[in-house]
C-alpha cells in the first residue's frame, strides 16, 4: 500500500503567467495527494476561491515578509498525510519527481533533496546559481521552520539523502522588473534580520541571471525531465 502523501504549497498571485500552481495542484489530485495551501492575503485575482476546488486544507495567512517559512509548520502540521511533499507556486515537479513523491519508500525514515534546476525563458539553459539540493519529500513533521527567518535553513530531525529526480524552478521566467522588485524586498528583509547572517546580501543575483550569462548552461543531462507543454504560458487553473 502506498503511504499517503500531501502536497504542500504556499502561493501568492497564483495567476501570474509564470507561475505553475494550478497545474501542480491539479496534477496532485490526480494522483491521489492531500493537497494543503496557504494562500497569502496580499493575493489578488480571486486566488483563493480559483484554488478552492483543488485544496483539502485551505488556510489564509496574513503576511507583510517577501516569503512565506512562516507559515510553513502550521501548513504542514494541518496535513493528515504521513509524507509530505513542498512546492513552491513558481515550480514544477518533474514527472520522475512526481513519480518518486508518489511511491516514496515506505521504510525508509529519511529526508529526500531533489534537484531544482532554473531553467531560463525558452529553455534556453539553465542557470547555475540556481541549481542546488532542496528538501522537499520527507515525513510528516521531520522538518520545523522555527521563527521563520529569511535564509534560515529548517530544522531536521532525521538524516537527507539525496535523489537525482527534478524540481523545475521558473522563478525565471517572471519579467525582470518582477525578479527586480523581488530581490530588493528580499534585499530589504535580509537587512532586517541582520543579526542571523551578519553580512552582506548574497541573493540579487540570483534573480538578475541577465546579469550573469557566463554562468548560463546548456540544459545538457537535465533534457531528459523536460516537460513537453509544462511551463509557464499563462494562468493555468481552468475549468
Amino acid at each position: 500500500m502506498k503511504p499517503k502523501v500531501a502536497l504542500v504549497m504556499a502561493t501568492l498571485d497564483y495567476w501570474q503567467p509564470w507561475k505553475m500552481a494550478g497545474q501542480v495542484l491539479r496534477e496532485a489530485k490526480r494522483r491521489g495527494f492531500e493537497t494543503a495551501v496557504a494562500v497569502d492575503d496580499r493575493s489578488k485575482g480571486g486566488t483563493t476561491e480559483a484554488i478552492a476546488p483543488f485544496v483539502d486544507r485551505l488556510m489564509n495567512f496574513p503576511n507583510d515578509k517577501p516569503y512565506c517559512e512562516e507559515v510553513l509548520d502550521e501548513l504542514i502540521e494541518s496535513c493528515h498525510s504521513s509524507w509530505c511533499f513542498i512546492v513552491s507556486d513558481d515550480e514544477m515537479p518533474s514527472d520522475q519527481l512526481w513519480e518518486f513523491a508518489s511511491n516514496v519508500p515506505r521504510a525508509e525514515s529519511l529526508i529526500y533533496r531533489p534537484r531544482m534546476v532554473a531553467p531560463l525563458p525558452g529553455w534556453r539553459g539553465h542557470y547555475l546559481p540556481l541549481l542546488t539540493k532542496q528538501p522537499r519529500v520527507f515525513p510528516q513533521g521531520s522538518i520545523r521552520w522555527p521563527n521563520g527567518g529569511i535564509d534560515i535553513l529548517p530544522v531536521r530531525a532525521i538524516p537527507e539523502a539525496d535523489i537525482p529526480e527534478v524540481l523545475w524552478h521558473f522563478n525565471l521566467w517572471a519579467p525582470r522588473v518582477a525578479r527586480e522588485t523581488k530581490a530588493a524586498a528580499h534585499e530589504a528583509a535580509w537587512n532586517l534580520n541582520y543579526e542571523s547572517h551578519p553580512w552582506p546580501y548574497p541573493g540579487r543575483k540570483s534573480y538578475l541571471y541577465e546579469d550573469h550569462m557566463d554562468e548560463v548552461a546548456p540544459l545538457g543531462e537535465f533534457e531528459r525531465y523536460r516537460m513537453l507543454g509544462r511551463a509557464p504560458t499563462k494562468s493555468l487553473v481552468t475549468t
